[in-house]
């Protein structure tokens, strides 16, 4: 397999990084508790936030999918990905006007309203790169790119941990903890991602490239642990499932086909 994919070219070896099925780590996003929930008059503020943070997740997943497809469209000198790029912006923006439709009832916590604040900031300057991405100034945006998105992902995860204090039902908590934990194991994995396109791209991999994907898989295993703890048997059996798929052992051997360069 190492063979098979050492041999192919960076634009393939780009494209099988793009389709890792990572989204399939939100299998659970519509968790069926609610019926449990709902017999708890006291849980049922505590629903709305567990509610508020899949959608963040669907919108983490989003931004994250965006920024590998602008990637991929930087990386090709602006000639593939441009029908998929243009698709996931929509998403995007979809997703984000659902999140912000959601927490404006929240406006009255001052922790959630400024963490909003800033994000309507991320929003802004995302439309100022999107139109950087566009015009073909790829030295300007390349490095931008990543930061600008890595920035957002992180806000939106510093958000979903906020709501994680409002919660107030054990067996809410539980559950929001869990997929807490994916939120985070998805983020590292798409840092993970991000640096092995540079590798790939550059056909070389430096010190400070190989220390830090392997940083990011030290805290992928770390989340992966807190999912184990907090999620239900059933869950974490699926995840266990997941991972020893065809397809995301291919990802493991593009990474360690990276870090043997």
């Amino acid at each position: 397999m190492l063979n098979l994919i050492n041999n192919l070219n960076i634009r393939k070896k780009l494209a099988l990084l793009l389709i890792m099925p990572f989204s399939s780590l939100f299998f659970f996003a519509g968790l069926n508790l609610y019926t449990q929930y709902l017999t708890h008059q006291e849980a049922k503020s505590s629903i709305e936030y567990l509610e508020l943070t899949t959608q963040i997740a669907d919108l983490i997943h989003s931004v994250q999918q965006e920024r590998g497809i602008t990637a991929g469209y930087l990386g090709s000198s602006r000639t593939n990905f441009i029908v998929q790029l243009d698709n996931q912006r929509r998403q995007t923006d979809i997703k984000l006007a659902q999140v912000s439709y959601l927490l404006s009832p929240l406006m009255h916590d001052q922790i959630v309203a400024n963490k909003i604040k800033i994000l309507m900031s991320f929003t802004n300057e995302r439309e100022q790169l999107r139109l950087a991405v566009d015009s073909g100034n790829l030295q300007a945006v390349g490095q931008l790119s990543y930061t600008h998105y890595t920035k957002g992902l992180n806000l939106l995860l510093s958000l979903s941990d906020v709501l994680q204090t409002r919660i107030n039902n054990d067996v809410i908590a539980r559950s929001n903890e869990s997929l807490h934990a994916l939120l985070y194991l998805q983020e590292y994995a798409g840092q993970e991602r991000a640096l092995l396109n540079k590798v790939f791209f550059s056909n070389d991999v430096s010190l400070s490239e190989l220390t830090s994907i392997n940083t990011t898989i030290t805290l992928q295993d770390e989340m992966l642990n807190s999912f184990y703890k907090t999620a239900a048997p059933k869950f974490s059996q699926r995840l266990k499932s997941d991972l020893a798929s065809a397809e995301i052992q291919k990802f493991l051997d593009i990474r360690i086909s990276a870090i043997n360069k």
